[in-house]
């Protein structure tokens, strides 16, 4: 199995962290687990041969050009799945209709308010739109 399919989006946030604070230690502290975890996390999809994203130092930690070729891809990949369960819950929200309708001009002024307050106290979810009046010159 090729290692981008198996890459995971504690491993994307991960480099992510680090790659920005340029240290796992940094990134450790600001997703609150471990140092050895983010190694660990950023060590698993590297086990491919000869693919190296991060250069250590005693400094802290740099990008490789394959680091940096993950990093444009990994910040679109984690909001993309973030936006997956938005879209979800979006569907459960009741759609919002518009309901169009004429009137003659002796009920204009005085039953079609009350016939639409009385529809939106029955949670009617729709916008109201009243084109026009029948019979008008």
């Amino acid at each position: 199995m090729p290692a981008a399919s198996c890459i995971e989006c504690r491993q994307l946030n991960c480099h992510l962290d680090a790659a920005s604070r340029a240290s796992f230690v940094g990134a450790a502290a600001a997703l609150g687990i471990t140092q050895p975890a983010v190694s660990k996390a950023i060590g698993e999809p590297e086990g491919a041969p000869g693919v190296k994203r991060f250069i250590r130092s005693r400094a802290g930690v740099a990008l490789t050009p394959q680091g940096e070729a993950l990093r444009r891809h990994a910040g679109a990949a984690i909001s993309a799945l973030r936006q997956g369960p938005a879209s979800v819950n979006e569907t459960r929200r009741p759609s919002t209709v518009t309901v169009a309708f004429g009137a003659l001009p002796t009920v204009t002024g005085e039953l079609v308010p009350v016939a639409v307050l009385a529809a939106k106290r029955d949670s009617l979810a729709a916008r109201v739109w009243l084109v026009g009046t029948i019979g008008r010159p």
